[in-house]
């Protein structure tokens, strides 16, 4: 394993592009020594693959412990002479199990030498380290691990999907679109929300294949609503290792071929810009996305310093308003002015604003005055696992008897 953030601030220096080329020049390496070693060390068959973006694993049928180590150091200090840009190295941590002392099934077996690689990185890393029975992780490491295998068996057995919350059109009050947000079904059948999963898929790398999951069966779902005669528009993540992937809009416009759904029924939210490392690489991609007809939203603005510098870059649609200032919106001065602000600087270029986080009467009626476009949150509705589009429960609680009487109240 190569340290995912290790990776991240070098991608901030040579691009995720000289990162992915690194990786892909590092797998070939990485099996070309096993093979050799293979041959040298009388193994019967060793077998090498890519676990996620920045974990490989190798398994050796026939070895002995003592031959089984010395694979690992080969693959170790093949990763330190394996320049990445410029002469920048990275270093590796290995870990190591054995059938069937450690582990009788792939999961425990995978699960042991997940342990062993921990204890790896927790000696400072470029180490290769064996795991033993009596080895103990700290609850935290422990759980992260067992979120990772809970993650990638999901991935695997089809149960990463998305539930819908509706979004609000504060003008003429109906369900404007949907954002699909990641769900992960656990073996007795419950739904998890991302604070349950989504830092281990990140720390591990598994974050763009949630992603791809989830934009297939939003795919899906759209598919089935238009044969019925009804024709909503998604709005799915976009983290900005999509946004540096060269991959991913081939992925996206062949997806959406296949499933013959135009891309203008698709608004992709970026997320995690504080990590984008290739401003104009983005603009590219975003330039080929709206090329498509897709839009784009700039999520959680104004939580971050360099906001409004994407913004100027960026070629994007909508502002998502971080919720930090929707909140408490009807009782705080100050959280209303940044609303306005925002809302002022938006409609001065052209963008239209949503407002996530809406919880109440009071902030959606506070929302429509500063001139907000949109809004979200459990008021308007919750997540569910179908497009539900209605605001019949909007019209009652606010003591109305149609839209009109409410637009004649902003």
């Amino acid at each position: 394993m190569i340290a995912p953030d290790f990776l991240d601030m070098i991608a901030r220096t040579v691009g995720r592009t000289e990162v992915n080329r690194y990786l892909e020049i590092l797998g070939t390496r990485i099996v070309k020594v096993c093979n050799e070693m293979k041959t040298s060390l009388s193994v019967d068959e060793v077998f090498v693959g890519r676990i996620s973006p920045n974990e490989f694993a190798c398994f050796i049928v026939g070895a002995d412990q003592n031959t089984a180590m010395r694979v690992a150091v080969a693959i170790k200090d093949t990763v330190a002479i394996t320049e990445i840009a410029g002469g920048v190295k990275a270093t590796a941590s290995v870990g190591v199990a054995w059938f069937p002392e450690h582990g009788r099934t792939a999961s425990l077996l995978f699960s042991a030498a997940d342990i062993a690689l921990y204890k790896a990185k927790s000696k400072g890393g470029n180490t290769v380290y064996e795991f033993s029975t009596g080895d103990k992780l700290s609850d935290k490491t422990h759980s992260r691990l067992m979120q990772k295998t809970m993650i990638e068996e999901a991935l695997t057995s089809g149960r990463v999907i998305p539930y819908f919350q509706p979004i609000l059109d504060l003008n003429s009050m109906t369900i404007h679109h949907f954002e699909a947000l990641a769900r992960l079904v656990d073996d007795d059948g419950n739904v998890l929300s991302p604070a349950s999963f989504l830092d281990a898929a990140v720390q591990f790398g598994l974050i763009r294949d949630i992603d791809r999951a989830i934009f297939l069966r939003t795919l899906e779902v759209a598919r089935t609503c238009l044969e019925k005669g009804e024709r909503f528009s998604f709005a799915v993540n976009l983290s900005s290792k999509e946004l540096e992937d060269d991959q991913w809009i081939k992925f996206v416009v062949q997806a959406s071929a296949e499933a013959k759904l135009p891309l203008d029924m698709f608004v992709f939210e970026l997320t995690e810009t504080e990590s984008l490392s290739d401003i104009q690489k983005a603009q590219d991609f975003l330039k080929e996305v709206k090329r498509l007809r897709a839009r784009v939203a700039l999520d959680d603005f104004g939580s971050g310093y360099s906001s409004f510098l994407y913004l100027k870059r960026l070629p994007v649609d909508l502002l998502k308003i971080d919720g930090a200032f929707i909140r408490a919106l009807p009782s705080e001065p100050m959280d209303k002015q940044i609303v306005r602000s925002i809302t002022s600087i938006s409609k001065g270029i052209g963008l239209q604003t949503v407002a996530e986080f809406v919880e109440n009467r009071e902030t959606l009626e506070t929302l429509r005055r500063l001139g907000v476009d949109f809004a979200q949150g459990y008021y308007v509705g919750k997540p569910a696992p179908q497009p539900l589009n209605s605001v019949e429960h909007l019209i009652r609680d606010m003591g109305l008897d149609n839209v009109g009487a409410l637009q004649n109240r902003a």
